[in-house]
C-alpha cells in the first residue's frame, strides 16, 4: 500500500478547532496576503481555514470529477452521498439512515432519511437516487461509478423513500461502491439541463452539502461557504468560510504554510526534503498506509484531531475537510 505523507495544520487555529490544550509550536514568519486572493487580516480563530492546492477543480459537475482530483473536494463538501466511511473504512449513514442486502445477493435497499432538503428547499427523494443513477451509469457519466452500476438490471422506487437496486449478478460490495462513492443530484434541475454530460455546474448549483461554492478566481482561489441548517450539524457550523489556494508546485505551498497564508495543505507533499524543513519548524505530519481513494485524506484529520482523541466520520477521498470542520465541533460521533 501507498505511503501518504500530508503536511497539517499548527499553531492557534488548530487549538481553537480541536479544542485541545496540546501545545504545538508555531512558525514565527508574519502571513503574506495575495493581492488577488480574499485576506486573512482580522481572521477571527475558526471562521475560516485556508488550504493550499496544487491544481483548480476539474469541474463542478461531481459526477464527472476524477478520484484525487481537486473537483472531488468540492463534490464531496456539496453534495451528498447515501453512506459514508469512518476512519476504519466502516460504512456509516449519511443521506440514507440504513440499508439491506437480499439473501440472493441480487437486490440492494436503501432506506433514506426523511428530513433532508436540497438547497432550493426542494425535498429530497428517491427519485433523485434513481435519476442518478440514470446520469451516472445509463450515460456513463460516473467515472468512479459506472462500472459498478452496469450491473444494475432495474431502479425501483417504492415510495418517496425507499430505493431498490436489482442487480444482474450478485453483488455484496455493491452497497458500499455506490452508497458511498455516488454523488447524488437533485432530479428537479438537472433532468432540464440539456448537455448534462458537458455541464460545468459552476453557477449557483443546486446542492445539499455543508458548503456551498461562493466566489472563485481560476488559477488563484476558490471560496466555499457553510450552509445554515445543515442536517448533520443542528448547531451550526464551526468554520464558516473554506478558502483553497491554488500553487504551482510543492515548494510555493510549502512556502505559503511557513508564511501562514494557508493553514494547511489539501494535497500530499510527496518531497523528502520538504517534509523535513517543515518537520523542523514545528509544523505537524501525518504519514500513513492508503487503503484506498476512499479512505486517503482520513490520514491528516485524525492527526489534527488526536490530542482529543476523536472518532472521525468521512466520505470519499476528497472529504478530510468536511469532517476536519464538522467533527472538530463535536457534531458528528
Amino acid at each position: 500500500m501507498k505511503r501518504i505523507v500530508c503536511i497539517l495544520l499548527t499553531a492557534v487555529m488548530l487549538l481553537a478547532l480541536c479544542a485541545c490544550g496540546a501545545a504545538v509550536q508555531q512558525p514565527a514568519a508574519e502571513p503574506e496576503t495575495s493581492a488577488d486572493a480574499p485576506a486573512q487580516t482580522d481572521k477571527q480563530p475558526g471562521d475560516t481555514l485556508t488550504l493550499g492546492m496544487l491544481t483548480d477543480p476539474d469541474t463542478f459537475n461531481p459526477l464527472l470529477t476524477i478520484d484525487g482530483n481537486a473537483g472531488c473536494w468540492f463534490a464531496a463538501l456539496t453534495y451528498p452521498t447515501l453512506l459514508t466511511q469512518d476512519t476504519g473504512a466502516s460504512v456509516q449513514p449519511y443521506a440514507a439512515e440504513s440499508y439491506e442486502i437480499s439473501e440472493d445477493g441480487k437486490a440492494v435497499t436503501y432506506h433514506l432519511r426523511q428530513d433532508l432538503q436540497w438547497s432550493d428547499g426542494t425535498p429530497f427523494t428517491s427519485a433523485d437516487v434513481a435519476y442518478t443513477k440514470y446520469l451516472a451509469g445509463d450515460l456513463g457519466m460516473s467515472r468512479l461509478t459506472a462500472s459498478v452500476l452496469a450491473n444494475v438490471e432495474e431502479v425501483e422506487t417504492p415510495d418517496d423513500y425507499t430505493v431498490v437496486f436489482h442487480l444482474n449478478t450478485p453483488s455484496y460490495s455493491f452497497v458500499n461502491s455506490i452508497g458511498v462513492r455516488l454523488s447524488i443530484l437533485p432530479k428537479h434541475v438537472w433532468e432540464n439541463i440539456e448537455d448534462p454530460v458537458s455541464y460545468l455546474n459552476d453557477t449557483d448549483p443546486v446542492a445539499m452539502g455543508p458548503y456551498k461554492l461562493g466566489e472563485y478566481e481560476r488559477g488563484v482561489y476558490y471560496t466555499l461557504e457553510a450552509v445554515d441548517n445543515w442536517f448533520a450539524a443542528p448547531d451550526g457550523i464551526p468554520v464558516k468560510k473554506l478558502i483553497f489556494r491554488v500553487y504551482p508546485d510543492e515548494n510555493a505551498m510549502a512556502l505559503a504554510l511557513q508564511g501562514k497564508e494557508i493553514d494547511i495543505t489539501a494535497r500530499n507533499i510527496f518531497s523528502a526534503e520538504l517534509v523535513s524543513q517543515l518537520t523542523e519548524a514545528g509544523y505537524a505530519m501525518a504519514e500513513s498506509n492508503s487503503l484506498g481513494f476512499v479512505h486517503f485524506q482520513r490520514v491528516a484529520v485524525q492527526l489534527i484531531l488526536a490530542p482529543v482523541a476523536l472518532q472521525m466520520t468521512f466520505q470519499p477521498f476528497p472529504c478530510k475537510l468536511c469532517t476536519l470542520v464538522v467533527h472538530a465541533g463535536g457534531v458528528i460521533p
